[in-house]
């Protein structure tokens, strides 16, 4: 993929992630292709990361695309948020394999601990909420 190539070019990434509905094979004519990037000195502003990764596109492709550094993607994890989740759970590394495997490794970690699980798209860490509420939950 041309895009992918550009920001491997310009941004030196640690990784480069294919997710949402292309990387699970469910995408439909009105779908955008999902990227999530990971790079060290990305502009503080995230308006101004969109800015580059949209500059770098051709416009050919409905590309959708995001950039963290890996501090803050490490702290999405760790707050669980979701297009961390998705992006590790579904997606697809394209560039930076090593570093999408050891992050894969944290949410498997995350998922025992907490007992994360997906229930149509959201996520629950459901021995947390069960320790919350001191009782069991039946999802």
């Amino acid at each position: 993929m041309r895009y992918v190539r550009q920001v491997v070019k310009e941004l030196n990434p640690v990784c480069v992630v294919l997710y949402g509905s292309v990387a699970k094979g469910i995408f439909g004519v009105g779908s955008d292709i999902e990227i999530l990037v990971v790079a060290e000195g990305l502009p503080e502003s995230f308006l101004e990361r969109l800015g580059v990764l949209y500059e770098l596109s051709d416009g050919e492709a409905p590309i959708e695309a995001v950039a963290y550094t890996p501090e803050e993607f490490s702290a999405m994890l760790e707050r669980r948020h979701p297009t961390a989740l998705h992006a590790l759970e579904d997606g697809i590394p394209l560039h930076g394999q090593e570093y999408f495997m050891e992050m894969k490794r944290r949410l498997q970690e995350t998922k025992r601990e907490t007992g994360l699980v997906r229930v149509e798209g959201c996520w629950i860490p459901v021995k947390l909420l069960e320790k919350t509420l001191g009782r069991r939950l039946s999802l």
